[in-house]
């Protein structure tokens, strides 16, 4: 269950993965028994009903694949909104770097914004390591940047301690890495509303045109 307890760190769900498996099992049995003893009472009491015996295991069974799959879809939920708040958070931290601010402080004002909760509380994780595990601001960029679960805010720590190592203006870099990123935005907007036309067309063309068209047809036929 390695795959488990990676997507637990990366969906920021605060379990270990041994308590998060032994809630899944018992959650499961508790599932399991208690359907159990409700389609026994049921077959019990209606001729025929035991073929249904089978649905306990199925729900027992299920209820321990959706706990399986949980993580999973929360870090790909996750990943989703750190993706829409990163451009706007991005050009944050640039108009901060401006002041010539020290940088673990300019991570400490976005952590503390309530606008950018996502990719706030990636930063309070790397954060903590400075301040509870003694690390340098470098180290955890780097740690950090393995750990997140969306690539470009792996990219943006990765690339923030690549330049602070070499002494780099973090100005200029977020300056230009917040245009790359709003770009991006765009372009998935444009995507989104591409999408909404097109279903927008296939809503319009079967539900509304279709019937119309079908409705002149056998009015010519007949």
């Amino acid at each position: 269950f390695k795959d488990v307890g990676l997507d637990l760190k990366k969906a920021n769900m605060r379990f270990m993965l041994n308590t998060y498996l032994s809630i899944a099992i018992f959650v499961s049995l508790i599932v399991f028994v208690s359907s159990l003893f409700i389609f026994t009472a049921l077959g019990i009491l209606i001729s025929g009903f035991f073929k249904w015996i089978w649905i306990p295991f199925a729900l027992g069974f299920g209820s321990l694949i959706g706990f399986y799959l949980y993580p999973s879809s929360e870090k790909s939920n996750v990943n989703k909104r750190i993706t829409d708040e990163l451009p706007f958070s991005t050009i944050y931290m640039s108009a901060i770097a401006g002041s010539n601010i020290e940088p673990t402080k300019i991570f400490s004002i976005i952590s503390k914004s309530p606008e950018y909760k996502y990719v706030g509380y990636e930063i309070k994780k790397m954060l903590g390591q400075i301040q509870l595990y003694g690390f340098d601001l470098v180290s955890s960029l780097k740690n950090s940047s393995k750990r997140v679960s969306n690539r470009q805010l792996s990219e943006l720590f990765s690339g923030l301690a690549t330049n602070i190592v070499t002494g780099g203006s973090l100005k200029a870099y977020l300056g230009k890495k917040s245009e790359n990123l709003l770009l991006d935005y765009k372009l998935r907007r444009d995507q989104y509303t591409q999408i909404a036309e097109t279903f927008m067309d296939i809503y319009i063309s079967i539900l509304i045109a279709g019937p119309l068209v079908l409705m002149m047809l056998f009015i010519v036929m007949n």
